[in-house]
């Protein structure tokens, strides 16, 4: 009779503190930090650029003009020759060559160089160019984070437990190419493994355990 009431006290413990152990891992998933899982996707995009300047005469005759353009935009070649419009005049064209593409802390300066007879002086002249991307890896804006050693996209892994799956943040360099509306084009052509969590409530370093939603 003894040995019996031992054993049902040892079984009510047990079962105590599996309940006490399983709650406290509720509660423990509960407050992690929650990511919404996605995907990379390998999209057809069109970059557009629109910059407005006036240009400077120059002392032989010809014209030099400035634009101050997005920094991701280097695709602009020296000694390339492109496309001017001038806007007062049902968008005459003008054929222009770039003779600097020069990278600041946030955009750049390009310069161009023209030669035209027709213009009056103190005109705005536009700089549109329209490139089509096709072949990278794109992602959403909100997938692509920054710290002191540059960019990076966070990977969930899932990983067993004695409790089932964990899941975890796994940190991969990235780099961007363009920014195009909110979607961050990538350097590279080659798909992630992992599935990409695309936004989380709160900072996530590598290796955070955490919770995906819903």
């Amino acid at each position: 009779m003894r040995r019996k009431s031992l054993l049902c006290i040892l079984a009510a413990f047990t079962a105590i503190m599996l309940a006490c152990t399983y709650a406290t891992l509720v509660a423990h998933r509960r407050a992690l930090p929650h990511v919404t899982l996605g995907k990379e996707t390998m999209e057809e995009l069109v970059l557009q650029l629109e910059a407005t300047a006036i240009p400077t005469r120059e002392s032989d005759g010809t014209y030099t003009i400035e634009f101050t353009v997005p920094l991701d935009r280097d695709d602009f070649y020296l000694g390339d020759e492109y496309t001017l419009y001038v806007p007062s005049a049902r968008y005459r064209e003008i054929p222009a060559t770039v003779v600097l593409n020069n990278a600041n802390e946030e955009d750049r300066t390009l310069r161009m160089c023209f030669e035209d007879a027709d213009m009056l002086g103190g005109e705005e002249i536009l700089l549109y160019h329209a490139i089509e991307i096709s072949g990278l890896i794109t992602v959403p804006t909100s997938a692509v984070h920054e710290d002191t050693m540059g960019e990076y996209v966070l990977l969930v892994v899932r990983e067993d437990s004695v409790w089932g799956y964990v899941y975890r943040v796994q940190k991969q360099t990235v780099y961007t190419r363009y920014t195009v509306d909110n979607q961050k084009v990538l350097s590279t052509t080659v798909g992630f493994k992992l599935p990409l969590a695309i936004e989380c409530d709160r900072y996530l370093s590598d290796g955070d355990e955490v919770r995906i939603y819903p």
